[in-house]
């Protein structure tokens, strides 16, 4: 009897689960066949409606990457215009000998220098 009893304990049932989650714009290929199944011709839709997505994607990815080039172009073409309007006044207050009229111009010529090599180091 006490064979019995321990067999019984001893027999377990295992139960195995699986999921499986679409992260793309793509559903997995058991549903895709699904919508293919339920209307035909859903599944080249559902394609092209992923590609017309991508496409998009990557245009606006393009747009925003020149779009930030262009920016950081206008940035330093302002810099050097500053940079060298201080340079300018500096050289003019020098020969002026107005050292005090020097101050201003070299502070901003050193920190629009300084600015820029730090923000380039991003």
């Amino acid at each position: 009897m006490a064979n019995k009893s321990s067999s019984r304990h001893l027999q377990q049932q295992v139960e195995t689960r699986s999921m499986a989650i679409a992260t793309g714009p793509l559903p997995l290929s058991k549903e895709f066949a699904g919508y293919e199944e339920v209307l035909p011709g859903a599944a080249e839709r559902i394609l092209a409606l992923a590609e017309k997505e991508a496409v998009h994607r990557h245009e606006n990815e393009n747009d925003i990457i020149k779009e930030s080039v262009r920016l950081k172009s206008r940035g330093q073409i302002f810099a050097l215009i500053v940079i060298l309007l201080s340079l300018c006044v500096i050289t003019i207050s020098i020969f002026m000998k107005q050292p005090v009229g020097t101050i201003a111009p070299t502070i901003t010529a050193v920190a629009g220098l300084a600015s820029i090599f730090v923000n380039n180091k991003k």
